[in-house]
């Protein structure tokens, strides 16, 4: 899961690097389209929103090794 963890938060930080980039060409008239712009936005928006979300998800809901794990080491410090 810490494969999917990371690909997460890449796509994260693409999609901040993209919406930046299309928010200054778009506040320099660099792209004439509004309607463009605004698309992008907020295709990019709800990518970011999807891999936060999962990365959330994954992190909080541990899978059944990640609680044995956690069992293991509290057994080992109690004894």
């Amino acid at each position: 899961m810490e494969i999917l963890n990371r690909i997460s938060l890449y796509v994260s930080l693409l999609c901040i690097i993209v919406a930046t980039t299309i928010s200054i060409l778009g506040i320099w008239n660099v792209v004439d389209s509004d309607v463009l712009v605004w698309k992008s936005l907020m295709t990019l928006g709800v990518i970011f929103l999807a891999s936060l979300l999962t990365y959330s998800v994954n992190r909080l809901i541990p899978l059944g090794g990640e609680k044995k794990v956690i069992d293991e080491e509290h057994t080992d410090k109690t004894a």
